[in-house]
């Protein structure tokens, strides 16, 4: 596995640590117009974003009810929990924007992780034990999907281009 690759799975484990099922949204990357004809540039693959979906956290908090057995306060306290983690993957997404090399993903990654650390710094308070141990379940199922989707991705494109 390349270094690229293994940064970008890298990184949407780390997207993706506390999402129970999360998707991982794809944005393609922005195309400068163009002043003078130029040769056709190679297609660029979709960029990975750690950005929730509008609907993202409702999903998240519908399965959380079912497989969790939440009482209504916990299903209060767990939607302004998600909807507040979703801005804040939303913010880091429109400041950093698309991926501008090494260093930027790498403080990008950073304010992802802390913003992470941040949702599951305060599920404790919210959930039982057993409930966080269900959740951790939800969650590495997320991370597993997301990452065989990318890999399915990824051999899908090699097949396109013929390598």
């Amino acid at each position: 596995m390349d270094k690229r690759t293994f940064v970008k799975i890298g990184g949407i484990a780390v997207a993706l640590s506390c999402l129970p099922g999360g998707a991982v949204a794809q944005k393609p990357a922005e195309q400068p117009a163009a002043t003078a004809p130029a040769k056709p540039a190679a297609k660029p693959a979709p960029k990975l974003v750690s950005v929730p979906a509008p609907d993202d956290a409702g999903q998240r908090l519908a399965e959380a009810k079912a497989r969790l057995k939440l009482t209504p306060y916990q299903e209060d306290r767990l939607r302004k929990l998600l909807e507040e983690e979703a801005e804040a993957m939303r913010a880091i997404e429109e400041k950093y924007g698309p991926d501008k090399g090494n260093s930027i993903r790498r403080s990008k990654l950073n304010e992802m992780r802390a913003a992470h650390r941040d949702f599951a710094v305060q599920l404790p308070g919210i959930l039982s034990k057993s409930q966080r141990e269900e959740w951790d379940k939800m969650r590495n199922e997320g991370i597993t999907r997301s990452l065989e989707e990318r890999e399915k991705e990824q051999r899908a494109q090699q097949q396109r281009t013929g390598r």
